[in-house]
């Protein structure tokens, strides 16, 4: 559980971080602003797909953490699991 809790951190923090930082939503929102303005339009079109997906990796992630506080709750409550069949 903690070793899945940090991976889904860390990977919403680099989601979330600025246009410096490699893999977040903004750096690709600014590759495709830049695509846009030069006119470049196939790659425009193939960054925008990445973003669509990315932004939706979001929304997965979070609701991941979601899902592993109440496995992590349930956890908590029967022994780790040790008594369920």
């Amino acid at each position: 559980m903690p070793k899945l809790e940090r991976r889904v951190e860390r990977d919403l923090a680099r989601l979330a971080a600025g246009p410096n930082v490699r893999g977040s939503v903004a750096r690709l929102e600014a590759r495709v602003d830049n695509a846009k303005k030069l006119d470049h339009t196939a790659i425009a079109t193939y960054l925008q797909d990445r973003l669509n997906t990315r932004e939706a990796l979001v929304g997965t992630l979070k609701q991941r953490q979601t899902d592993l506080q109440g496995v992590q709750t349930w956890c908590g409550a029967n022994d780790n699991g040790k008594g369920a069949k």
